[in-house]
Formats: structure tokens, sequence, C-alpha cells
């Protein structure tokens, strides 16, 4: 009886998790049981943590265990994720156990406060846990009608999420260095940021693979979205409707990484991927940095209403956080939409000819007919400097 109640209890700190005292019937005190099966999954996770907010209750539901946490939270360095009050359910099959919780809100802190907050109207977490291996096999993840709101008066509306994702451990991964993948899935995005504009996705979706995780730890990505045109403007010519890409980063520091991801992706969300997320990029710059990253852009895809675009590129960040490389991009349709463009087009937005004129001339054509591309040489130099096409960076202005 006690082996199988110290196993259930493993299973409950690491999975559910439970970092405390558990009570089944009256106060029942396992901590000295549960850190040690736990101890070399902590290790890994670069000492985070898991607080129950108070004494936990675990019950026989029938057909496993049902564990209530009061307020739990996630410690990660200076960044804690707080759930609430969360019921997690356990169910034996075979060695391993399935587990299942339903948070319906998470507030993420840093040492600057709260940087994202978020409600869910139904929130169901769930995949089959592996005591042995301390890992999930199949992971998933299903949120919908999250209201979320960021650091500076920024909200984030996801009608739904879902994702599915595998973590293989460094004490069982056939290289013995840790590897983890998945992919996430989000519909009916809106971001109202504090200026009052608003940003809308009907898809998007990220696939990650990250291996050698111990070591020199490799990230593999691929990213998508899609979103409606907009009505006119300079915005309808170059915010794309689509945009697809596929990168790698090595060496990627994902215990760095991992405490700024929820404001990131929410700011991503807020601007669409293609607005002004300088203020939380600039972060990971100096992160990768640090780490002496490279990121490799294998291919990038874009189209807007009357331009598609083609790109991949390279860039090594030095310990200053500044990228040094280069990418190229190809853009079809400038000449068409140049013959296109109408006087009425003209006189609703008169900042749309010049702008497609200036890209043009900063391009440099290639091929004939239909078949015709401006190609853009863009390096980003060790001193600073940006180069178009063997230009000065000073022309660039004109399109900031």
């Amino acid at each position: 009886m006690r082996r199988r109640t110290a196993v259930i209890a493993a299973v409950i700190v690491v999975a559910a998790p439970v970092l405390g005292r558990t009570a089944i019937g009256e106060p029942l005190d396992l901590r000295d049981m549960l850190l040690r099966p736990a101890s070399p999954y902590l290790a890994r996770a670069g000492g985070a943590g898991w607080d129950f907010g108070g004494q936990p209750i675990l019950s026989d539901n029938g057909h496993g265990y049902t564990i209530t946490a009061p307020d739990l939270s996630y410690r990660y360095g200076d960044t804690v994720a707080r759930f609430g009050s969360t019921a997690v359910s356990l169910q034996p099959q075979g060695d391993a156990w399935k587990v299942r919780a339903t948070p319906s809100r998470i507030e993420v802190h840093d040492a600057a406060g709260v940087a994202l907050a978020a409600t869910a109207a139904k929130a169901v977490v769930e995949g089959l846990w592996l005591p042995e291996r301390h890992s999930f096999d199949d992971l998933t993840i299903n949120l919908h009608q999250v209201d979320g709101h960021l650091r500076g008066g920024h909200s984030v509306a996801l009608q739904q999420v879902a994702g599915r994702f595998k973590t293989k451990p460094a004490a069982v991964s056939a290289e013995r260095t840790g590897a983890f993948g998945g992919d996430l899935s989000v519909k009916g995005i809106r971001g109202a940021a504090a200026d009052g504009s608003v940003t809308r996705l009907d898809h998007a979706s990220l696939r990650l693979d990250l291996t050698n995780m111990q070591q020199s730890p490799l990230l593999n990505l691929s990213y998508g979205h899609e979103r409606p045109a907009a009505a006119g403007g300079l915005a309808r010519e170059f915010v794309p409707t689509r945009l697809t890409f596929d990168g790698r980063v090595a060496p990627f520091p994902w215990r760095e990484m991992l405490p700024r991801l929820p404001e990131l992706l929410g700011r991503m969300a807020l601007t669409g991927g293609s607005g002004d997320v300088s203020e939380a990029l600039a972060p990971l710059g100096d992160v990768l940095g640090r780490a002496g990253s490279r990121a490799e852009v294998t291919r990038a895809a874009a189209a807007s209403p009357s331009l598609t675009a083609n790109g991949s590129g390279d860039v090594r960040f030095r310990p200053d956080g500044q990228g040094v490389g280069e990418l190229v991009v190809e853009v079809k349709g400038l000449d068409d939409r140049l013959r296109s463009l109408s006087p009425s087009e003209q006189k609703r937005s008169p900042e749309v000819l010049p702008a497609l004129t200036l890209m043009s001339m900063l391009g440099q054509p290639e091929g004939r007919g239909g078949d015709r591309v401006q190609r853009y040489h863009l390096e980003l130099k060790p001193d600073g400097a940006i180069a178009l096409n063997g230009r000065n960076s000073a022309a660039l202005n004109v399109l900031r």
C-alpha cells in the first residue's frame, strides 16, 4: 500500500503537480516521499517548482484520484504562473497515468508585475503521464473563448486554442540529451492595442521541435497565419493576408526564453505577427546574443491582395544582442499593381503610389513579363548599419 501511495504521489508532484502537504481524510505529510522521485525532473527544469498555495485535498473518484489545489502556481526563475483553484484527475492505465486538469484562469507575474492575465470559458489539459520517464505522451491543450490582458493596457481574445505536445527527458532519450515538440493552432484572434487599434487573424499555427536540450539546443519551427485583407491604404498593399515561414535557431537558450514567451506570444497575437513587437523582441535578441545563437529562415512566403513575396535569411547574434547577417526577399506583382492603380484609388489613398514606386526603385528587377520580380538583398552589418541592394540604409527610413 505504501508503495502504491508513493507512486500516486510522485505522479501528482511532477504531472499535476504537488509540492507540499496532501490530505486523505486527515492531513498526511508526504513531502519527503514525493521529492525523492521528483528531484531528477526538477533539476532538469532549472530549479522550477510548483506550489499548491495551501493544503491540497486528495480523494478517490471511483476511477482513480482527484487532487484539488487551493491556489496552484508554478515558478520559473523570477516568473510565476498562477492558476488559482485547480482540480486534477489521475486515472491509472497500466504503468502510466491519464492526467486531466481544467484550469479556468492564468496570471503570469514577472519582476515588473503582471505580464499577462487570461481566463477561458472552457479549458482542458490532459495527457498520458509516464512516471518512469518523467514525461508526457500526447499532452493536449484545448481552450475556448479566451480573454487575455497584457501589460500596457492591451487585450487579446481567442476563440479556440488547440495544442498537442510530447516530451522526452534527457534521462530516457536515445541521445540522453532531451527533446520536446508539438503543434499549436489558434482560431479567431482579435488583438486590441491600448491606442484603440484592432488586429484580427482568422487562424495561426505553430510547430516546434526542440532537440539536444541539455547540450546545444536546436529549435526548428514553422509558423503560419491567415487574416482578412485591410480595407485600403498601405495596410492593404503590404500587410500579408497569408504568411508562412520555416526556421531554426541554434543554440536555442530555452531556459532563458521560457519566462518571456507568454508575453511575447500575447504581443504577436496583438499585432498579427506583422506589427510593432520590438518592445517584446528586443530582450530576446539580448538572450540570443549571450548564447551566441544563429537564426536561419529557410523559407518564408507572404501574400497581400496585390503582391506576393518569398525569402530566406541567416542572422548571427553578437553578445550585445546585435544581429549580423543577410536576408533576401523577392517580391512579385509590383509592376502590375502600379499599372492597375486607378485614379479613384490614388485619390482615396494618396500614400500608396509613392510607396509602390519607391519599392520598385529600391528593388533589383529580375526576369521578364509575368515572371518579373523585384529582388531585395538586406544586409545587417557589424557596425549596426543596414544596406539594401548596396544602398545606404537612410533610404529605408522612408518606408518606416
